[in-house]
């Protein structure tokens, strides 16, 4: 890892000491904050971290890198992108005793729709599993998507040998900022700058602040954690739910290693897994898979 000063990227850097002092004065200090100009992988080099003793990474920590050319996201699918232009972040946190771990991907994303939202006054919400999604006001119907793009993604990750009651997880979280639409991969995805354009392809009246999004997205991420330390996960169940894109909508599951389904999605269960109810009125539940919004 490198200084992060050392890119030429024209846009701004993250300023680590301005984001610990915000996350310290809001209450959701961190233990330690390494901000690396490049990185393979924050979540792999994260995991590596909490696992050798004496590495000086304890929960909750966090390494953002300015340029991450190896990530990765669900079923080992790659994610890079040019120095500066997203906010690309792995958060070691303590797995609170009675939540699932398979609800952090769904807080984790709740987490960047408050960030995001805050950022750019624009409608968020959430996709299942661990998607989180921005609606521009520009933007056409697109398949699956609607007008609703895809802005972030999500990757959550146990620390490995650890038990229950001690349980780490390293969320990684990846969010579009500063490319243009051009730029972008696939045509669903969008960027928070390209958003906030007041017409496709003219320039962004205002840029998004990845210091200012790191903040938001880890402090409420930390915050959730703590509702569910303290409450119990009711709370934020019922905040996944007003949140979740997907309930309600006629959808198709292509489960991992299973035959694809199609159905309505009716609710969150208590480990954030969806229930759909078939066209013969069965009811089903799936704990992961690739979800297309159908109407």
């Amino acid at each position: 890892m490198t200084d992060p000063s050392a890119t030429g990227s024209e846009f701004a850097a993250i300023e680590a000491e301005r984001l610990l002092t915000a996350l310290e004065a809001a209450g959701t200090p961190l233990t330690r904050l390494e901000v690396a100009a490049e990185a393979s992988s924050t979540n792999a080099i994260l995991l590596a971290g909490i696992a050798a003793e004496g590495s000086g990474w304890i929960a909750p920590c966090a390494l953002i890198a300015e340029h991450q050319f190896a990530g990765r996201g669900r079923h080992d699918r790659t994610w890079v992108t040019p120095p500066r232009v997203a906010l690309t972040a792995s958060v070691a946190v303590p797995v609170p005793s009675g939540l699932p771990p398979t609800l952090l991907p769904l807080i984790a994303g709740l987490a960047t729709c408050g960030a995001v939202r805050e950022a750019t006054a624009l409608p968020t919400g959430l996709k299942w599993p661990n998607d989180v999604l921005i609606q521009p006001a520009y933007a056409a119907d697109t398949p699956s998507f609607g007008r609703w793009r895809k802005v972030a993604g999500i990757l959550v990750q146990l620390a490995p040998g650890r038990p229950r009651d001690s349980a780490i997880a390293v969320v990684g979280i990846g969010l579009n900022v500063h490319q243009a639409q051009a730029e972008l991969p696939v045509h669903h995805a969008t960027s928070l700058d390209a958003a906030m354009e007041v017409t496709p392809g003219a320039a962004s009246p205002r840029r998004a602040d990845r210091t200012s999004l790191a903040v938001g997205v880890i402090g409420r991420l930390l915050d959730l954690l703590g509702t569910a330390r303290e409450f119990g996960t009711d709370p934020v169940l019922d905040l996944l739910a007003a949140e979740t894109l997907t309930l309600g909508q006629y959808v198709r599951i292509e489960a991992v290693g299973g035959e694809p389904l199609a159905g309505r999605a009716i609710g969150l269960g208590p480990a954030g897994e969806l229930a759909i109810r078939l066209p013969d009125g069965a009811i089903r539940t799936v704990y992961e898979g690739d979800v297309h919004h159908l109407r």
